[in-house]
């Protein structure tokens, strides 16, 4: 009988060293799906275009700015550069560097992907959404 406890033990033991494994690893796991939202920050991109590219928005800075930031607060800390990361690609990719990309705002005049990207890498500093990041401060370490 107490060889079966101790294999009860042992079992429920080694149980519980899996599962906090796999909760210590999937913290820190961020793509679509799994740790962050499908098509993340959508609500960012007219934000991003109106303060980079000088068109008049159809809605209040104030209001697309709190719309941004609540998206990406949404985001848990260890996952919000790589939110934003997955943003900036999608929306504004590198390749675009004379404002291709998705449909830009209605009338939205044409201005380099990469100011857009360099606008957007700032969202979670304290000029912005001042949000906490994986790396202890409101900011992104972008390559």
């Amino acid at each position: 009988m107490a060889s079966c406890s101790q294999h009860l033990l042992s079992a429920v033991a080694i149980f519980s060293v899996l599962a906090a494994a796999a909760t210590a690893t999937s913290m820190y796991t961020c793509y679509e799906g799994v740790g962050l939202p499908v098509d993340p920050l959508q609500g960012c991109h007219y934000y991003v275009t109106s303060q980079t590219c000088g068109f008049v928005p159809l809605l209040p800075i104030e209001v697309m700015k709190d719309r941004c930031c609540r998206e990406l607060a949404a985001i848990s800390s260890n996952c919000r550069c790589e939110g934003l990361r997955v943003f900036i690609d999608r929306a504004f990719p590198p390749s675009q560097s004379q404002g291709g990309g998705p449909p830009q705002p209605p009338l939205a005049p044409r201005c380099p992907t990469e100011v857009k990207r360099d606008f957007a890498r700032t969202l979670a500093l304290p000029g912005q959404c001042n949000l906490p990041t994986i790396h202890g401060g409101p900011y992104c370490v972008f390559p």
